[in-house]
């Protein structure tokens, strides 16, 4: 398969019951901003470290710019989740990053919720949908997530979703100074 062809099937904008998903381009770079400062105490124990850029609107501008080169050459895509009720406010994110074809034709998929709205289902109907575009749309075999052992929300999460345990991984990540096991997770799509 060549390396755009899945652009002809990619949609920037997908919806779920009660979600749209959207692929977003710079001018969304302080919405994104706002997003990640209102939620950092949330993330913060379960992130890597950012640096101090990070909570910048230049920081943003360029990673979306990024993002958005990397979605058209198909190693990566990433959308913002926002409740049907209220498009214009991010709630969240998922995406698919080290897309890999040929011989492996894999992803790794992570995601994040705003703090108000975990406990209501959203990240689990963002995983389902984008492991549907993952099998139906970009035909991959197995994805891949990482989770901090002591996460047992993103956990429960994986397991609903079908993902299997398959090991523990050693000092993965650094996240507040201090590297941090991670268990590897996969979701293998039978032929």
């Amino acid at each position: 398969m060549n390396r755009l062809e899945h652009l002809d099937s990619m949609n920037f904008r997908i919806e779920t019951d009660r979600l749209i998903m959207r692929v977003e381009d710079i001018p969304m770079a302080e919405d994104i901003l706002d997003f990640y400062i209102r939620n950092k105490d949330h993330l913060a124990p379960y992130e890597p470290d950012k640096i101090d850029s990070f909570y910048t609107v230049r920081y943003h501008q360029t990673a979306l710019q990024l993002e958005m080169k990397k979605t058209l050459e198909g190693s990566e895509i990433r959308y913002y989740l926002y409740e049907k009720k209220n498009p214009d406010f991010i709630i969240g994110v998922v995406n698919l990053y080290r897309i890999v074809r040929g011989s492996f034709d894999s992803a790794t998929i992570a995601y994040k919720l705003d703090q108000k709205h975990t406990g209501k289902g959203y990240a689990f109907e963002a995983v389902m949908r984008l492991m549907q575009l993952a099998y139906e749309d970009l035909h991959l075999h197995r994805v891949e997530c990482r989770v901090v052992t002591y996460n047992d929300r993103s956990i429960r999460l994986l397991e609903k979703a079908g993902f299997s345990r398959e090991g523990l991984e050693r000092q993965t990540v650094r996240i507040g100074g201090k590297w941090e096991d991670t268990y590897r997770y996969a979701y293998v799509f039978e032929e």
